[in-house]
């Protein structure tokens, strides 16, 4: 092998081996008989916060949530919550401590009951709630955790 074909080889590797770093520790718990997964931000370096903003964080075997700091490992990636028996319960995404994209809500005989949209820790976009047939049932819509919909008979925002 040539000096140029090793070092290219060489580089190549240094690339997969940094940039193939998972910066999220996967754990599993159960939090008060509540079978949860969940992943948490593994970088040691302390993330900037909004002290207006909510943070879920993890500690001692506890999900802890906060406004304005946080003093464990933020949750970063999939949030899954199951009831004891095994059913799931609700599935979401955390980015940094927020809530983040596409939460969905299970009842304990596995129907869907509702689908929220989020960014940054606010409801943002359509939020779907479903009848017992699985059809849809009621839909909201927020924007940056504002609710912004209206019944168009009476041209009112929806009761919460």
């Amino acid at each position: 092998m040539g000096l140029k074909f090793r070092f290219s080889l060489l580089l190549l590797s240094a690339a997969f081996s940094l940039f193939g770093q998972k910066n999220t520790l996967e754990l599993s718990l159960n939090i008060n008989g509540v079978p949860t997964s969940i992943e948490v931000d593994n970088e040691k370096k302390e993330r900037k916060v909004n002290l207006t903003s909510t943070y879920f964080w993890y500690k001692s075997n506890q999900i802890v949530q906060t406004v304005g700091g946080y003093q464990g490992q933020l949750l970063h990636g999939h949030y899954i919550e199951s009831y004891p028996t095994g059913q799931l319960k609700l599935k979401g995404f955390f980015c940094y401590g927020q809530q983040s994209g596409e939460w969905k809500y299970w009842s304990e005989e596995g129907k869907l009951q509702r689908l929220e949209n989020w960014k940054k820790n606010k409801l943002h976009g359509k939020i779907f709630y479903f009848k017992e047939t699985g059809e849809v049932g009621a839909v909201k819509v927020f924007k940056k955790g504002v609710l912004k919909t209206k019944d168009k008979k009476t041209n009112k925002k929806p009761l919460e």
